[in-house]
């Protein structure tokens, strides 16, 4: 929906490799490192995602506006 709505404000992130907290640790806590492979980081990109235009606006477009470079 985001994207629908103006994917022209949309930047990529991620929390890569702390993509969870372990059950008990509070928000200060260093949590398991979780495995998670860059062919995993690719496919969800790909699946959010889908054209050359969106990749090309949310990956590059997007956050060279936003930080000037």
């Amino acid at each position: 929906m985001l994207l629908e709505a103006n994917a022209r404000q949309v930047l990529w992130g991620s929390d890569w490799p702390h993509t969870q907290r372990d059950p008990g640790k509070t928000a200060h806590e260093v949590s398991t490192y979780r495995e998670l492979g860059a062919d995993t980081l690719l496919d969800g990109i790909h699946a959010w995602l889908p054209t050359a235009q969106l990749l090309q606006e949310v990956l590059v477009d997007n956050p060279q506006r936003l930080y000037r470079f």
